[in-house]
């Protein structure tokens, strides 16, 4: 089975968990967020689970704090990549991760581990504005290898305008694969 891990990213409310569930009706998928260990150590500090703007400055304040300590986040992620690789049944590995130096690092580090992972940014009419945390502020500085913009209509109809793409992106790691190993 061909594995696909796939680096998904947009602003809060673009549809990415959406996207993620439309995938999971049609393929074994993981999904995994660069943030979650964030948010345990957040709660801790006492977070109620908010997403205020406030609280997702304190989130992304805590992560830098994280990433210059240890690079918390993306250790993290390779060890999700890892587990995925070893996994016997899931087939595509969404991995929510928003700041493009994380990302990238994320990327370089699976290259190196003769791997592949594919950006995607989902995006909406909305997305437009400043929230005053690094996390969301640069979610568009970085150069994805994939676009999806959500238009915002039902369910379906995302399903029927993102599955097309999914697809490709799915064709086009089956090909790299083949083209390593010829």
């Amino acid at each position: 089975m061909q594995k696909t891990v796939i680096i998904i990213n947009g602003i809060g409310g673009s549809g990415k968990d959406a996207v993620c569930g439309i995938t999971a009706k049609h393929y074994p998928a993981v999904n995994v967020s660069a943030i979650d260990r964030i948010k345990e150590a957040a709660k801790l500090l006492g977070w109620c689970g908010a997403k205020d703007l406030r609280d997702r400055k304190f989130l992304s304040d805590l992560q830098d704090i994280s990433t210059e300590y240890n690079d918390l986040s993306v250790s993290d992620m390779l060890q999700k990549y890892n587990e995925f690789l070893d996994s016997c049944t899931a087939q595509i590995l969404f991995i929510h991760m928003r700041k493009p130096a994380d990302m990238k690092r994320f990327v370089s580090a699976v290259n190196g581990l003769d791997g592949r992972a594919a950006t995607l940014i989902v995006n909406r009419s909305s997305d437009a504005g400043t929230f005053g945390n690094k996390a969301d502020d640069e979610v568009l500085k970085y150069k994805y290898d994939y676009g999806f913009y959500n238009k915002g209509n039902s369910l379906e109809e995302l399903e029927q305008d993102f599955m097309p793409l999914l697809d490709r992106i799915i064709n086009e790691f089956s090909m790299e694969v083949q083209n390593q190993r010829s």
